[in-house]
């Protein structure tokens, strides 16, 4: 009997200590899967903000970095990037006032296609700004003044130490319910901020959105590469300013850091249940 009672209990044991494996296990395995597909989703929200690389320069116009939008500058992007999406961008610090408040924002253009759908996927009500004096605000900025689709409101666009105002109608309502994102950016038609930034008709802009393909990973190795060309264009003196190319990687630096934080967060966990497991 007592051989019985002792190799039920040793049963009993087993069991318990397979099932409490499998469920660490699969535990673990839930904690990777959710951790890579919330960063796969955060990452993806953030390149809908920020192009994978951006050429920018010290060129002024009115005081204010400009780069000249010419077939020089596009067709050294082609020449690294074959069939590459290369759009122009316009974005200036802003002050938006209603009757009810007032909030500053980055007034920025829709600008190319993976962003524009990203927004257009994003309005709540409304569309994106089409006709000349119009806005599409956050759904946090519209409470905070009070507004919504078809109201006024005032611009006080800051650019090269002067205000420019403006009266703009609110053609919609977004929100990609990324608040920091959100909470401080605005998008007008591009006929507006083109005239305010005084930008030749569209002949200069704040930057020249690249988007090649890739993983974030390969964008610093594509920022150098195509600095690189930019910088031989110079000297031979094909384009006529230095200009700099920015990556999605120091653009987005802090959160793609909290991200990696993160995964270190998952790795200790992971290594707590594989422990105890043990």
């Amino acid at each position: 009997m007592s051989l019985i009672g002792s190799d039920r209990r040793t049963m009993v044991g087993s069991v318990v200590a397979v099932v409490g494996v499998a469920l660490s296990v699969c535990t673990m395995i839930l904690t990777v899967a959710v951790s890579r597909g919330f960063g796969k989703e955060v990452t993806a929200r953030l390149l809908a903000f920020e192009a994978p690389l951006t050429i920018s320069a010290p060129y002024m116009v009115d005081e204010t970095p400009m780069v000249e939008v010419t077939s020089g500058v596009t067709d050294i992007v082609q020449d690294v990037f074959p069939g590459v999406e290369c759009v122009p961008v316009w974005q200036t610090p802003a002050m938006v006032k209603s009757p009810e408040g007032f909030d500053g924002l980055m007034l920025k253009n829709l600008a190319g296609e993976n962003h524009r759908r990203f927004i257009g996927s994003s309005i709540l009500r409304g569309n994106a700004p089409e006709r000349r004096g119009e806005i599409l605000l956050s759904s946090a900025t519209a409470l905070s003044l009070g507004v919504d689709t078809m109201d006024r409101v005032d611009i006080a666009m800051f650019i090269g130490g002067a205000a420019k105002l403006r009266r703009a109608t609110v053609s919609g309502i977004y929100d990609t319910h990324f608040v920091d994102y959100d909470a401080n950016v605005a998008f007008v038609d591009s006929a507006t901020i083109i005239g305010a930034l005084n930008a030749g008709g569209g002949d200069y802009a704040s930057g020249i959105d690249v988007f090649p393909d890739g993983d974030p990973d390969d964008f610093q190795a594509q920022a150098m590469k195509l600095q690189g060309a930019l910088s031989k264009a110079k000297y031979n003196g094909i384009i006529s300013e230095h200009y700099r190319v920015d990556n999605f990687t120091d653009k987005a630096a802090a959160y793609l850091g909290w991200l990696a934080l993160l995964d270190v967060n998952v790795m200790v966990i992971i290594g707590l249940m594989a422990l105890i497991a043990a």
